[in-house]
């Protein structure tokens, strides 16, 4: 009992854990409650989650909600049958030092957290990773298996599937680029985006003549390091499908990832792409349904040199599927995460 109380009083003075934890209410309604970390990436992924039919309170009884500040999360929890869904390990101290238990929390594991340490993972109700390498780290950290699942960053087939009719030779977009442009200051980011290569990558891929396109916060700004030809697009969501369907490669040069978040919406939409050897591309052979990837420390001539092996073949839509593309697309539909994540909090409702 001693050593209870003092591990409590420990956990208390380091920041992970409330004095008095909260409870849930056991008899109201079954909610997920997204607390909001406001990262403009994984937004995205809520977005989808939430709008599944498998979250759906009319078919499953199971309420989603979203909240941006402690005072709220702790009124919805307290309110409601409820589990915690957190996509930081920052906010995974904030939520335990408000008093929500550790085994009503859900951990989205972002690939940017993987050398951090996460408070209490291994009381955590459960762990979800983005990668099979992310998930088998998690492993090697002493988390009981039964506590972490794979769990890929997701797409909407209803909204991203191949082109009816469209050609390559009809394809507005040779190379598209996604993700936030990052300033001087964020020395970390810009290294594991592998922003001077991108950058370089930009200005010789429109010297060869091709059509090179970037989305994502902050290129408005830097439009005077991308050159006149790369064209900076700002689609609203609705949009990207079509972006994907007449873009023929989706390039991304990070050196670590844990989706890319764009690259399974690529992938239904029978676009090529080519990054390096991280995230969910280890899934896939190099070359195998339109999946490439690059070594560790490729110069911009090999980056250029397989991006015109890659354009001077048929988009994986021409081909015949081996089965792994949709295997995993299969895997990676927000209706199958949802069902997913619905029956891991509710198993004996869904």
């Amino acid at each position: 009992m001693l050593k209870l109380i003092l591990r409590k009083i420990s956990s208390v003075r380091s920041g992970h854990a409330a004095l008095f934890s909260l409870s849930p209410l056991a008899n109201g309604e079954k909610k997920i409650i997204y607390y909001s970390t406001g990262r403009w990436s994984l937004g995205f992924v809520w977005r989808g989650l939430a709008s599944s039919q498998a979250l759906s309170s009319s078919r499953r009884g199971v309420e989603v909600e979203t909240c941006n500040s402690i005072e709220d999360l702790k009124r919805l929890f307290r309110a409601s049958n409820s589990y915690v869904l957190v996509m930081s390990g920052r906010r995974i101290a904030e939520i335990l030092r408000a008093g929500i238990p550790p085994r009503r929390i859900v951990y989205y594991a972002p690939h940017v957290e993987i050398n951090k340490t996460v408070p209490r993972v291994k009381e955590l109700y459960a762990i979800l990773a983005q990668s099979l390498f992310e998930f088998n780290l998690f492993l090697t950290k002493g988390v009981d298996p039964r506590r972490v699942q794979h769990f890929p960053a997701g797409v909407n087939r209803s909204l991203f599937y191949p082109p009816q009719s469209i050609s390559d030779a009809s394809c507005d977009v040779d190379v598209l680029f996604v993700g936030s442009s990052y300033s001087s200051r964020q020395v970390g980011e810009r290294f594991r985006k592998g922003y001077a290569l991108q950058i370089e990558l930009f200005r010789r891929l429109s010297e060869c003549g091709l059509r090179v396109a970037v989305v994502g916060p902050g290129w408005g700004e830097s439009a005077d390091l991308l050159g006149s030809q790369v064209r900076v697009l700002d689609p609203p969501y609705a949009e990207f499908p079509n972006l994907m369907r007449s873009t023929r490669l989706l390039c991304s040069v990070a050196v670590q990832e844990g989706g890319p978040l764009s690259f399974p919406e690529a992938l239904a939409c029978g676009c090529s792409t080519l990054s390096m050897m991280t995230g969910f591309p280890l899934g896939f052979a190099s070359g195998s349904e339109g999946v490439w990837h690059m070594p560790m420390g490729a110069t911009a001539d090999e980056w250029l040199n397989q991006i015109r092996l890659i354009l001077s073949q048929h988009r994986p839509s021409h081909w015949p599927s081996s089965g792994v593309r949709e295997k995993f697309l299969q895997s990676a539909d927000y209706e199958c995460l949802g069902e997913k994540l619905a029956s891991l909090c509710f198993p004996a409702e869904c």
